[in-house]
């Protein structure tokens, strides 16, 4: 059977509680399609999200194991609340060479077992694309990866069509935070990320 997952980082409780406040924040101003919560719309950035046949779920989870005991914790930097797309409202994070080597790590370790969906891998607009994000669309079944990738955390997706001045309402908070946590969810609708099925502390190896 084939199913969707999330390779994700797991905020910290304290800025997972600021996500969650700026999400409920925005479905009180605009009509949203969820809110954040902790059972099914998860605070999280993710890594990677890949379908793949449940029969590899093991390999999968072993080798991100291995990613995870290979690598220390880092500071992901905050940068600044974002629109994409008039929909999408996030904060994104600093490109430093941990995340994004973190990005890579999971990448090449998990994307061979990618079972391809011709329906979802349409889903974006091909027309006006870079070869670069078509590459990536074709290989990977995510158009925003490789260097392409732009860590960010996802507050909620807006229903109507909405300017930037939108994001006005949304509180000054600090997103910053020490990565210490990855984890594997099955991914739910909208991208979002429904029951855990395994995290991984940095640097700490399987007993």
């Amino acid at each position: 059977m084939t199913k969707g997952y999330n390779i994700v980082i797991i905020p910290t409780t304290a800025v997972a509680d600021t996500a969650r406040k700026a999400s409920k924040r925005m479905s009180e101003k605009y009509s949203t399609r969820f809110v954040l919560d902790e059972t099914l719309h998860n605070p999280h950035i993710t890594l990677y999200h890949i379908a793949f046949d449940t029969s590899v779920l093991e390999t999968v989870k072993d080798k991100l194991q291995v990613i995870a005991s290979s690598r220390n914790p880092f500071w992901l930097q905050e940068k600044k609340y974002r629109l994409v797309d008039t929909h999408w409202v996030d904060m994104s994070y600093a490109e430093d060479e941990p995340i994004m080597k973190l990005h890579m790590d999971v990448l090449e370790a998990v994307a061979s077992y990618r079972v391809k969906d011709p329906g979802a891998d349409m889903t974006e607009e091909w027309s006006g694309m870079s070869a670069l994000r078509q590459e990536n669309l074709e290989l990977y079944g995510w158009s925003e990866i490789r260097s392409l990738y732009r860590p960010h955390l996802t507050l909620t997706r807006l229903i109507e069509d909405e300017t930037e001045e939108s994001l006005r309402c949304l509180p000054e908070e600090n997103f910053s935070f020490e990565v210490n946590t990855i984890a594997l969810y099955e991914l739910g609708e909208y991208g979002t990320c429904t029951s855990i099925v395994a995290s991984y502390q940095l640097g700490e190896e399987k007993i």
